[in-house]
């Protein structure tokens, strides 16, 4: 494994440990101590991710024009530690809405820069091998900070404020590890690309394709924090519910493990009808289960999902994406998430405000779901075989 991997990957890992930290209980004492209806939720969630990935498409250009990872990075952590404990003392809506979504503008500056770097010190055979390590190490973070935030709220209580603050010491250090150990290796070369808007032409039509299906999956997603808020109304005390994302993000962690390479090796096509059959499951979980076991499954089903179609999306872009304008590519690929991910939780709030219960909006997903596996078999049955590896 190269160093410049090792690196990054323990950024993710630190990065991940301080944003579970947070988003685990974040939404529910938005919910509980300042009163914030489903749709108010709902909103905050849903424009917090659409600009999360409107940022990345503006990140992405400025890795390609100027080809400075570090920079984005840099800015991007530092930042990140910086908001993180003011989300604690605001407590109107207008404020937790502004700082929710400046800090998930600083993932989204540095979530592009991060898959840039990782295509580019990976070799082209092996790219897929790279993203499941970055996976893995971001499972293992956040599965980390599920069980320090619960420890503790058991602990301390309802201290969120200070559960905050501390949440910010790891990023400042993942920002430390960027400073000293990222660095592009001195025989890559990359042209350099010209301002304009021409550069849309060189990508390939298979990634405008693949756009599409990003969108219809990002459709039938669903906020994770939703996942706490269904076990909240089943009566789980507020300190085990960071522990129930543990069963999300090991799966994540384990999961791309084994499929480290199987992103560089088995056709994609299929592996991403496996992916959404797993959101499937989750989503009729989520809305049909009225006891804990059967609301544990939907969240393992959940982490499987996003293990499988995450890497699985990161390798086919790196695989079709010229060097020159990959971080473009990502960035469009996260613009074109954040729009679904905007309108499937818009969707999913307004459900379940409508019906006064967060699992009517897993059944809107659930039907997106089902949509996707339609295409993809149409897709597949039209075509006979899946599209090849190497770029046309």
């Amino acid at each position: 494994m190269p160093f410049g991997l090792k690196a990054i990957c323990w950024v993710s890992f630190l990065w991940s440990l301080s944003t579970l930290m947070v988003y685990t209980t974040l939404s529910l004492y938005q919910e509980q101590q300042l009163h914030f209806s489903k749709m108010s939720l709902g909103s905050l969630q849903a424009y917090s991710t659409l600009a999360m990935h409107l940022t990345n498409i503006l990140s992405g250009v400025f890795v390609d024009f100027f080809k400075n990872h570090k920079a984005l990075l840099i800015t991007g952590s530092l930042l990140s530690g910086l908001t993180k404990p003011l989300l604690g003392y605001t407590t109107s809506f207008m404020g937790s809405f502004y700082l929710r979504a400046f800090e998930r503008i600083t993932k989204g500056m540095r979530a592009v820069p991060t898959d840039a770097y990782i295509s580019a010190i990976q070799k082209q055979k092996t790219v897929g091998f790279g993203f499941a390590w970055k996976q893995i190490a971001w499972g293992t973070g956040a599965s980390l900070g599920c069980i320090l935030s619960s420890l503790f709220l058991w602990q301390c209580g309802p201290n969120f404020k200070l559960l905050y603050i501390l949440a910010a010491l790891p990023t400042f250090l993942a920002t430390i590890i960027i400073i000293f150990a990222i660095k592009l290796p001195k025989d890559l070369v990359i042209k350099k690309v010209q301002l304009s808007w021409k550069f849309i032409h060189h990508i390939p039509h298979q990634l405008w394709k693949i756009f599409g299906l990003v969108f219809l999956v990002s459709l039938a997603r669903f906020g994770e924090l939703y996942m706490g808020h269904r076990f909240h109304e089943l009566g789980m005390p507020l300190h085990f519910i960071p522990l129930i994302y543990i069963l999300y993000d090991l799966p994540v962690a384990l999961a791309s493990a084994w499929m480290r390479r199987m992103y560089d090796n088995k056709p994609w096509l299929k592996l991403l009808m496996i992916g959404t059959f797993f959101l499937l499951i989750a989503t009729t979980c989520f809305f049909f289960c009225q006891n804990t076991i059967g609301l544990l499954i939907g969240v393992v089903a959940t982490g499987l999902h996003i293990a499988v179609t995450n890497g699985l999306f990161a390798t086919l872009i790196a695989r079709h994406a010229p060097i020159e304008i990959r971080g473009t590519a990502y960035g469009l690929y996260h613009l074109v998430m954040g729009l679904g991910l905007f309108i499937s939780n818009h969707l999913t709030s307004y459900v379940s405000h409508m019906f006064d219960t967060w699992c009517a909006g897993f059944g809107l997903n659930a039907i997106f779901a089902v949509l996707v596996l339609v295409v993809c078999g149409c897709w597949h049955c039209l075509l006979k075989k899946d599209f090849s590896w190497k770029r046309q």
